[in-house]
């Protein structure tokens, strides 16, 4: 995908170009995924972990951030292109699920209280309701 990437808009690649790429089959291919877009959220989701792992490895604030950034920035083909669609299960929403969850979950830990962010997140976002 990273490679199609660099010269093709996310929206116009095919599964076909991505498994031929590989050397996979169609099947091997949606055994493993619902669309691009969940291979691409996958790979991203892989990718946030990474970063807090670099993170982790610094020895203050700057430090770790300066790393994270650095790491995020060696990715920035993946970024600048999964960001750009806007087609059904897309990188933007996701992401976006992925922080509502986390703010959600921190309210709970603070609060008690669990809270569903769906009000503010419509308020502030055009993003479609989860």
């Amino acid at each position: 995908m990273k490679e199609c990437m660099k010269t093709t808009p996310v929206d116009n690649i095919t599964v076909t170009q991505l498994t031929e790429l590989c050397g996979v089959t169609r099947q091997t291919f949606y055994r493993n995924f619902i669309d691009k877009y969940d291979l691409i959220n996958w790979y991203f989701d892989i990718l946030l972990h990474k970063s807090f792992e670099h993170m982790g490895s610094g020895k203050n604030i700057y430090e770790s951030l300066v790393k994270k950034f650095i790491y995020i920035r060696e990715e920035r083909v993946f970024f600048s292109a999964g960001f750009k669609s806007a087609d059904q299960n897309n990188l933007k929403d996701h992401d976006f699920r992925l922080i509502l969850a986390f703010y959600e979950d921190l309210i709970r830990q603070k609060t008690g209280k669990m809270r569903r962010l769906d009000f503010y997140s419509r308020c502030t976002a055009r993003v479609p309701c989860i």
